[in-house]
């Protein structure tokens, strides 16, 4: 609703910033975390439905993002978009924008937690 809207509202505005935030933290989860045993309680064969995680590791998946959000900001300059927030009037600008917004809410959560995880290293066995 947000990207479709003509002017600021407040409402939509602070909704998409949730979300992206919410967004961002299951992403990061699961680019950096794996199913492997240490995660399991019991004898539990998985953590539940859906996908286990990529279980890529803090560093690497700090490193891609980062070079995501680069892209988006090269891509972004390329198009001639203004990155003045105030003046962005067209859809491709603000998509641009949350593009940017949610890749760095993930972004922001791999940060945080890398150095409070402990193990640096991805463990591959599942």
């Amino acid at each position: 609703m947000q990207l479709r809207s003509q002017r600021y509202n407040p409402v939509f505005y602070w909704t998409v910033i949730l979300s992206t935030s919410m967004a961002g933290t299951t992403m990061s989860d699961f680019m950096n975390r794996d199913a492997s045993a240490k995660y399991l309680t019991g004898h539990a064969p998985s953590l539940g439905w859906g996908p286990q995680g990529l279980g890529l590791g803090y560093p690497a998946g700090t490193a891609i993002l980062a070079s995501l959000l680069i892209a988006i900001f090269i891509a972004w300059k390329l198009t001639g978009q203004t990155f003045s927030i105030r003046e962005i009037t067209t859809f491709r600008g603000e998509a641009l924008f949350w593009t940017a917004i949610l890749v760095s809410n993930t972004l922001g959560t791999s940060m945080g937690d890398f150095p409070s995880s402990g193990d640096q290293r991805p463990n591959k066995s599942v």
